[in-house]
C-alpha cells in the first residue's frame, strides 16, 4: 500500500476526474503547488518560479524553495508515491523531482501524461521514461507509439448547481477549435439542415473565421460547472477528435456519467468496453451523419459503466505497476 501525492494543475476539469478520491486519507491532491496558503512563501514562489519562467532569467537559487513545494502530512510511514502531470514537468527544472527523490528515497515517481505528447511544449518523452519509475499515457495511440503504459482519463460524478440560465438543446459541442475547425462547422451545418437544435461553444477562433455567429458562441470561456449544465439540458453531445488522437475525452465521461447520447468520431470507441451502440453514433464522414438512434422512444440511457470511471480504479492500477 502507498500514500498518493497528485502534483496537479489547477483546472476545474482535473478537479472533476479526481473529485472521488480527493478527501482518502491515503492521497494528497495538490492543484497548485505554487499558490500556498501561507502568504511570504506565496510571493516568493511567485518570484522565482512564475518570473523566471516567463522572463527566462537565469537564478542561481532557483532551488531554494523545493523543500517547501511539499509538506508531508501523512499520519503513517507508507511509502510515497508521487504523480505528476505533464504540465507539472516544468518543476523538474528546479531540481523539485530530484529534491523528492533524495528527501523520500523509497517513493515512486509516476508521470500520467493527460495530452498528446506532440502537444506538451519543452517536453523530451525518453527524458521522461527514464526520470519516472511510471509513465502513462491517456491516449492508447501515444502508449503504443512510446511503448509506455495506457490508461483513460478518470472521471468522477460532479454535482451542477443549477441556475437555469441554459436552453434546451439537441446536440451540445464545447471545445477549443485547435486544427478540427472546418470539421466542427461541418458538423454543425449537418445538423441544421436536418433541423436539430445545435448549442455550440468554440474557442480560439479569430474573429474572420467566426460562421454563424449569430447562432455559435465563439470565445467565450465557460466554468466547469457551467458546461455540465449545458450537458443536463441537452440530448447528445457531439465529440470532434483533434487530428492524431485516439483517446476518450470528457464528453464520453459526460455521456457516461449523466446518461446521454454520444456523437462521435472516434472509432476507437467501438472497442471500448463501454460501447453500446444504441446510445452511440459513430461517423467517419459528415454527410453519413444518421441522429436516428435519438428518436427510438423514450428509451432509458444507462452504459452501466459509471463507477468504473472512478480514479480509484486508477490508483489501484498504478499500485499493480510499480
Amino acid at each position: 500500500m502507498y500514500n498518493f501525492v497528485f502534483f496537479s494543475t489547477p483546472s476545474d476539469f482535473y478537479d472533476a476526474s479526481y473529485k472521488d478520491i480527493m478527501h482518502l486519507q491515503n492521497v494528497r491532491y495538490i492543484r497548485n503547488i505554487l499558490e500556498p496558503k501561507n502568504v511570504f512563501l506565496k510571493k516568493c514562489f511567485k518570484i522565482h518560479f512564475y518570473f523566471q519562467y516567463r522572463r527566462k532569467i537565469y537564478n542561481p537559487f532557483k532551488r531554494i524553495w523545493n523543500r517547501f513545494l511539499f509538506d508531508n502530512d501523512f499520519s503513517d510511514n507508507k511509502p510515497i508515491c508521487f504523480i505528476f502531470n505533464e504540465r507539472m514537468l516544468y518543476l523538474d527544472n528546479y531540481g523539485f523531482i530530484d529534491y523528492l527523490k533524495e528527501e523520500y528515497p523509497n517513493a515512486k515517481f509516476v508521470c500520467y501524461l493527460q495530452d498528446l505528447v506532440d502537444t506538451i511544449r519543452n517536453v523530451n518523452i525518453k527524458t521522461i521514461i527514464n526520470k519516472f519509475d511510471l509513465t502513462i499515457s491517456y491516449d492508447k495511440g501515444d502508449a503504443e507509439k512510446y511503448k509506455i503504459y495506457y490508461y483513460p482519463t478518470p472521471y468522477s460524478y460532479f454535482p451542477v448547481n443549477f441556475k437555469n440560465k441554459v436552453k434546451l438543446s439537441d446536440v451540445y459541442f464545447v471545445g477549443r477549435a485547435k486544427n478540427r475547425l472546418k470539421d466542427i462547422i461541418s458538423v454543425y451545418e449537418k445538423l441544421k439542415e436536418k433541423g436539430f437544435v445545435c448549442d455550440f461553444h468554440i474557442l480560439g477562433v479569430e474573429t474572420k473565421d467566426q460562421l454563424y455567429a449569430d447562432d455559435i458562441h465563439y470565445n467565450t470561456l465557460i466554468s466547469y460547472e457551467e458546461n455540465l449544465e449545458h450537458v443536463l439540458k441537452t440530448k447528445c453531445l457531439l465529440e470532434i477528435m483533434q487530428q492524431g488522437a485516439s483517446g476518450y475525452t470528457f464528453r464520453t465521461w459526460e455521456a457516461i456519467m449523466y446518461d446521454k447520447y454520444l456523437l462521435t468520431n472516434n472509432i476507437s470507441i467501438e472497442q471500448a468496453p463501454f460501447y453500446k451502440s444504441q446510445y452511440m453514433q459513430i461517423y467517419k464522414d459528415v454527410s453519413a451523419l444518421d441522429l436516428s438512434f435519438m428518436n427510438v422512444g423514450a428509451q432509458k440511457i444507462d452504459f452501466e459503466y459509471k463507477e468504473k470511471l472512478s480514479p480509484r480504479f486508477f490508483l489501484t492500477f498504478v499500485e499493480a505497476k510499480i
